[in-house]
């Protein structure tokens, strides 16, 4: 089974949407949603690859401006207002997500995060992969997104992408099929060297941390990350490689690079399976 992650920074226009007053409402915003490259993905996926498939999709403005608005009490109401509206965006940006997919031939299917995990603050409570299964075993591609889920602890809570995918990467073989490999897609080519400028190719578990540069965008202090940025997707790839799962984060151009990586090339930043060896030259 194969798990690809669609980064907000990849399918939204996080920088462009800057520009917008940061309002307290904003609902007759429109969030543009970068179709294009969701298309490029998409027919990538459709000609590259026929394992079982996972999408996971980040929220992109969507999510992280509308989160940041109310907790920094620019939008103000009770919290069930809160949950409405972050909802209500990302719903439009997961619609987007599948309408694409499923005009490439992908048999993408929606699949509410809320409807099968429980929160604790950020970390996962509980998830039930069951659905999940059912729906990859009836053929289709289930699309999973970083949300807000009910907290065992009452209320709601972010709970990222990327924190969905170490999870069901943690039941890999016990819960659920064995997942093969994880593929980050983001708009950057992959993880930077701060000093050098250039993309790491690969990480493992001994990689100095201090090294790792702002791969993806670089919102304003009003659109900033809720979800932990290039730090919690690299904590993220060295925990799920750890599990015996090769795992990259790439993007730039997201169809070509996740084209090179179902082929066998290298391309962005590769971490490698624990106790695994490496692949070695894997040419251009």
């Amino acid at each position: 089974m194969l798990i690809i992650k669609l980064g907000g920074s990849l399918i939204t226009y996080k920088k462009d949407d800057i520009s917008p007053p940061f309002l307290e409402n904003e609902l007759g915003l429109t969030y543009r949603i970068r179709e294009h490259v969701i298309r490029q993905v998409a027919r990538t996926l459709r000609e590259c690859s026929d394992e079982d498939l996972i999408i996971v999709h980040g929220g992109g403005t969507h999510g992280h401006r509308t989160v940041n608005r109310w907790r920094r009490g620019v939008a103000r109401g009770p919290e069930s207002l809160m949950v409405w509206e972050v909802k209500w965006r990302m719903d439009q940006l997961t619609s987007a997500v599948v309408r694409v997919l499923g005009e490439e031939r992908v048999p993408a299917v929606s699949h509410p995060t809320s409807s099968f995990v429980l929160s604790d603050g950020s970390a996962v409570a509980s998830m039930d992969i069951n659905s999940l299964e059912n729906i990859v075993s009836g053929g289709c591609v289930p699309v999973i997104r970083g949300d807000l889920c009910p907290d065992v602890r009452g209320g709601w809570s972010v709970v990222s992408g990327d924190e969905l995918i170490y999870e069901l990467c943690r039941r890999s073989g016990t819960e659920m099929g064995i997942i093969s490999k994880v593929i980050m897609l983001m708009d950057a080519e992959g993880v930077m060297n701060r000093e050098t400028g250039k993309v790491i190719e690969e990480i493992d578990n001994e990689h100095p941390e201090g090294l790792y540069g702002g791969g993806g965008s670089s919102p304003s202090p009003v659109e900033g990350d809720v979800s932990g940025g290039i730090g919690g997707k690299v904590k993220t790839c060295v925990g799920i490689s750890g599990m015996g799962i090769e795992t990259y984060i790439t993007g730039g151009d997201a169809g070509r690079n996740l084209r090179r990586i179902l082929e066998g090339k290298r391309a962005g930043t590769r971490f490698p399976p624990k106790g695994k060896t490496n692949h070695g030259d894997q040419g251009d």
